[in-house]
């Protein structure tokens, strides 16, 4: 059985979650030393994690962006590389998934002591082995669409990723990228950036 948890900072989006799920989820603090009860497993998927409990604990880790500084001020990226050692010093997870060998590199060049727990699983699901495989393939087919999820803003790249499609070797017709998600702070830049690839 899966029980979804929602940490205290992102409470606001219940809805949504109760929408989808058909059933309220949970709240947990990350930095507080709580415990959950009836659980074998906790995986965190956005960086966070609770203290203390009696089960395993597994963390994905995406990317370390907030660590760069031609995306963030310098105190952003102070708080967030804390943020970061708190939570394998004082949450200590058992296993931490990176979703690339270059997110690995990463997080082995920050935090050398997390090398033996790090277990590269790659983004994605393999959605087309499920039910009528011709028919699904078919539907995906007809679509042809390249498509983007996630924030417009500058430390996405959407632009690159229009570029990267414009030069590939695609059929010139029938395909056609498409982006999905809220605009960021630099969302004009980074549309006028793709419009202009």
């Amino acid at each position: 059985r899966v029980d979804p948890y929602l940490k205290a900072s992102r409470w606001k989006k219940r809805p949504v979650v109760e929408r989808h799920l058909g059933r309220s989820p949970g709240l947990y603090f990350p930095g507080f030393p709580i415990q959950l009860y009836g659980l074998d497993v906790f995986h965190g998927p956005d960086f966070k994690i609770p203290r203390g409990g009696r089960f395993a604990k597994v963390v994905t880790v995406h990317d370390l962006v907030e660590f760069r500084n031609e995306y963030n001020s310098a105190a952003f990226i102070e708080k967030a590389r804390l943020d970061m050692q708190q939570m394998i010093e004082k949450s200590r997870p058992d296993l931490i998934i990176a979703v690339s060998e270059f997110t690995k590199r990463e997080l082995i060049a920050y935090f050398p002591k997390t090398a033996d727990r790090i277990r590269v699983v790659p983004h994605g699901a393999d959605h087309l082995s499920h039910g009528d495989r011709g028919s699904t393939r078919s539907a995906v087919a007809r679509e042809k669409i390249i498509l983007f999820v996630g924030t417009i803003e500058k430390r996405k790249n959407v632009g690159r990723v229009v570029q990267a499609f414009l030069s590939s070797r695609l059929p010139p017709v029938g395909y056609r990228p498409k982006t999905v998600g809220k605009r960021g702070s630099n969302a004009a830049t980074e549309l006028a950036r793709a419009k202009n690839a």
